[in-house]
């Protein structure tokens, strides 16, 4: 997949009042639609190039349908309204989420500093805190549960295929950029906003050479957005960078800064937790029961290292087929040390995009019906049996962690 590169214009403003309250704000987005002709590109460059400020038509008392008209003339025919207004889709629940896809460890870890974690929006500035004892819950109820869950499924999964099984936990897919905006901290400051897939916010600092206006940082951001969004870090391609440099002229650092920082924000978590089962099933086949081979496969499994491997390309692999299904033979897959075996993986995704990956490891000459139908149904219910594990009272919920 690729993201859509559509020619776009944009316009944003805003006006301060001199009592510091907004006066004016508004914008355009115009964007070419397939069979444009190269005459109205040319009459669209040339109207733009004659709007210098956005808010000075609505200072000037132009309303919304005459500011299209200004824009497009007056044959621009207005299709549709719709409201605006400001909405972030953040929720407790949502970020509760975030805190149970960071893995156990981190969960305990936070436990036992014995101090309530809190967790703010960069969006719409709204602070969820949580309790020692909320974050027990949250570890008892569910992030245990889930481990469970899943450990239970990759014994079954091992039992029922006679092959070696894995599972990851499930992680917001964090591989896509949504959005850039770069803000003024100070002078030589400026601040990085990367939204990336799961709605995930990050924010990196980053030190300027020299003061950079609004209309810089406005010209920066649609510069960024333009050329990056949709993309994951493998796709942005040197030639796209040296483009944005060469556009964006004297603040060109600005560009390679703001590239690392996603690069950063996008990139995959080390700290992945995958359960396995079923190791010593690879010594039933001949092939694979040399003792050199199988030591080296059985270690993979041990160290669970090498499996992340499997786990990423399955999770960032825009050329899997709709069914979430990938088959490596042999040389193809992504673990060195498993040359000698197939892998099929399928990726499963829970409730509001948290995704993980299931594998079946076994000889080449596997049975890859078997093994296709069986991923297949547990992706299809895999869903319904979290929401149904992690809904009920855990009847460990006395135990807390004493450590």
């Amino acid at each position: 997949a690729s993201s859509e590169q559509i020619p776009t214009s944009v316009g944003l403003g805003v006006l301060m009042h001199p009592d510091n309250y907004v006066k004016h704000a508004g914008g355009f987005i115009i964007q070419l639609m397939p069979f444009a002709s190269d005459m109205t590109v040319r009459w669209l460059e040339e109207v733009l190039e004659g709007v210098h400020s956005v808010t000075e038509y609505f200072d000037d008392g132009y309303t919304l349908d005459e500011f299209v008209y200004a824009l497009l003339g007056r044959d621009a025919a207005i299709e549709k309204r719709m409201p605006a207004a400001f909405h972030c889709d953040c929720s407790r629940s949502r970020v509760e989420k975030v805190l149970i896809s960071i893995g156990r460890n981190d969960l305990e870890d936070m436990i036992r500093e014995g101090k309530p974690v809190n967790l703010h929006c960069d969006f719409c500035n709204t602070d969820y805190t949580f309790s020692v004892d909320e974050m027990k819950e949250i570890l008892i109820e569910k992030a245990d549960k889930m481990e469970q869950v899943l450990k239970q499924i990759a014994k079954s999964l091992s039992v029922n295929t006679n092959y070696a099984a894995m599972i990851s936990a499930p992680r917001y897919h964090q591989n896509k950029l949504k959005f850039i905006q770069l803000s003024r901290m100070g002078d030589d400051q400026i601040v990085a906003v990367i939204v990336v897939e799961g709605n995930i916010i990050k924010n990196e600092i980053i030190d300027v050479q020299q003061y950079l206006d609004d209309e810089t940082l406005l010209k920066l951001n649609i510069l960024l957005n333009t050329h990056l969004n949709g993309l994951s870090i493998e796709e942005i391609s040197l030639a796209a960078i040296q483009k944005m440099k060469e556009q964006a002229g004297i603040h060109s650092e600005v560009i390679s800064d703001v590239i690392d920082a996603v690069g950063e924000a996008i990139k995959a978590d080390e700290d992945l937790e995958i359960y396995t089962s079923g190791a010593n099933n690879i010594f039933k086949y001949p092939e694979l029961s040399d003792h050199e081979k199988a030591s080296e496969i059985i270690t993979a499994f041990e160290e669970k290292k090498q499996l992340s491997d499997i786990v990423y390309e399955t999770l960032y692999n825009e050329d899997v087929d709709s069914t979430g299904i990938q088959v490596y033979i042999g040389e193809e897959s992504p673990v060195r040390n498993m040359k000698d075996c197939s892998v099929v993986t399928a990726t499963y995704e829970l409730d509001e995009g948290m995704r993980g990956t299931i594998g079946i490891i076994g000889p080449k000459r596997m049975d890859y019906d078997k093994v296709v139908k069986t991923l297949k149904s547990i992706t299809s219910q895999l869903d319904s049996i979290y929401k149904n594990n992690t809904g009920k009272k855990n009847k460990r919920k006395k135990e807390i962690l004493e450590e």
